[in-house]
């Protein structure tokens, strides 16, 4: 078998523009030049702009980040698909990897074009968030090219993140090998800590009695945002004397101008609702590295999402040994199981999210012991040695 001697990951989204797929090709990209000393990593990333992004960069002999405006661009649909293939092509002829790993769709596309003129190994990964009903993938124009990208075939290989993302796969005839990794999360970043969760608490002017719901993620539609501030709505006509003790966190920001939209239209529900007091948008250190002051401060992480890759979020939680209450959606489903480790809502449905967020306070004993079983079951899953391992291994046998 042919060693493996430099790897290219592609991705737009890698930090310090935040995303799950950045964070995972991250975690992937260090754990694999910490596993990997002789081979050489090389990451194809994106960029606001290179001149004035403050980037903090790896320092490990072995792993290099090349960083491009390309990448971002084609996300926001401010550059042309070609533009990023060619930055690709360019970018494989002067390092020639062994093996070629692109993520996200706008980037597995453009390297596809490339691959049409070089000669090279490729493995895709897909992470655009799956549907929850498969009929509903006509209505989403990316999935046509996901379609295709899987139909066409013209892949060395496929690494999907989680159950969803395996269905959607075969759903769309992807060609084997096909291989199901499930995302390693840092477990070193997201640990108990009680005294950073108290000062949190006191910045965030939490008092003795309230309890603090944290909803880690950033302002997108697809988070179900809205649901939630539905269901702390109805607390505060129906269940006055809950609501009052309630503080809710939306850590993240809006990334994108579509979701700017939506976060103007989450804060005129507020004003319109009246609960002002109780819901607080974005945070200042709601970034992904500051995190876990979060998560120790909180007394549940709530995941309204209407959609979910996996929302590993959820697990970040139970690292911290903190209760999870989550809509019952594709990904998710996967990881939080109800009244077992966690509580879970039908998604969308306000008024089942607002009698899950009683009971967690009502029943403290019972919400204890679903945030030990949640803090079990994640011990040995979810490992970034593992993850890194496994496509190592993958890689290998597409040589």
């Amino acid at each position: 078998m042919k060693d493996i001697k430099r790897i290219l990951l592609i991705n737009g989204e890698f930090p310090p523009i935040s995303g799950g797929g950045g964070i995972y090709t991250s975690n992937l990209a260090q754990s694999l030049a910490k596993q990997n000393p002789n081979v050489q990593i090389l990451v194809l990333a994106g960029t606001r702009d290179v001149i004035t992004t403050p980037i903090e960069e790896n320092p490990l002999p072995n792993l290099k980040i090349i960083r491009t405006p390309e990448l971002y661009l084609i996300d926001q649909g401010t550059t042309h698909i070609w533009q990023v293939a060619k930055v690709i092509s360019d970018t494989i002829t002067i390092f020639n990897p062994d093996i070629v790993h692109a993520h996200h769709t706008y980037e597995s596309f453009a390297a596809f074009l490339s691959k049409q003129i070089l000669n090279f190994k490729i493995v895709i990964t897909i992470q655009k968030s799956p549907v929850r009903y498969f009929h509903e993938w006509k209505d989403d124009p990316q999935w046509l090219l996901i379609r295709y990208l899987y139909e066409q075939g013209k892949y060395d290989g496929v690494i999907v993140n989680s159950r969803a993302y395996l269905k959607m796969a075969n759903f769309f005839g992807a060609k084997e090998p096909i291989k199901l990794i499930y995302y390693g999360i840092d477990k070193e970043r997201f640990r108990i800590d009680k005294k950073l969760g108290q000062k949190v608490r006191k910045e965030l002017d939490v008092k003795n009695g309230e309890n603090l719901l944290v909803v880690p993620s950033r302002i997108d539609e697809r988070k179900g945002i809205d649901i939630l501030i539905e269901a702390i709505s109805l607390l505060r006509q129906e269940q006055p004397a809950t609501y009052k003790d309630i503080k809710v966190v939306v850590a993240g920001a809006s990334l994108y101008s579509k979701c700017s939209d939506y976060e103007k239209l989450l804060r005129r529900k507020i004003e319109d609702f009246g609960i002002q007091e109780a819901i607080r948008l974005g945070y200042k250190n709601g970034a992904y590295g500051s995190m876990n002051g979060l998560y120790n401060a909180a007394d549940a992480i709530v995941l309204p999402s209407l959609r979910e890759g996996l929302g590993f979020s959820a697990v970040e939680g139970m690292c911290v040994k903190k209760p999870i209450i989550a809509s019952n959606t594709v990904g998710l489903d996967e990881i939080v199981m109800n009244k077992k480790n966690g509580l879970t809502f039908e998604v969308g449905n306000a008024k089942d999210l607002a009698k899950q967020i009683v009971w967690a306070i009502q029943n403290p004993v019972e919400l204890k012991r679903l945030a030990e079983n949640g803090f079990n079951w994640q011990k040995d899953k979810f490992l970034i040695e593992d993850m890194a391992r496994e496509h190592m291994e993958f890689y290998k046998t597409l040589l």
